[in-house]
């Protein structure tokens, strides 16, 4: 894993955005990581803090 630095120095040498989704469901986790794999580019996923419990 890289940190959130560097991985926005590359999306910009690469021009290309760094999506951020939040999530509350494990398949919108699966779902996002895996298309932005097939995609290869980067992405953020975050959760709200009441999610999180």
């Amino acid at each position: 894993m890289r940190v959130l630095r560097e991985v926005l120095q590359e999306a910009g040498r690469r021009r290309v955005a760094v999506g951020h989704f939040n999530f509350s469901e494990l398949v919108v986790l699966k779902a996002a990581a895996e298309a932005a794999g097939e995609l290869g580019v980067p992405v953020v996923m975050g959760v709200s803090e009441s999610e999180r419990e």
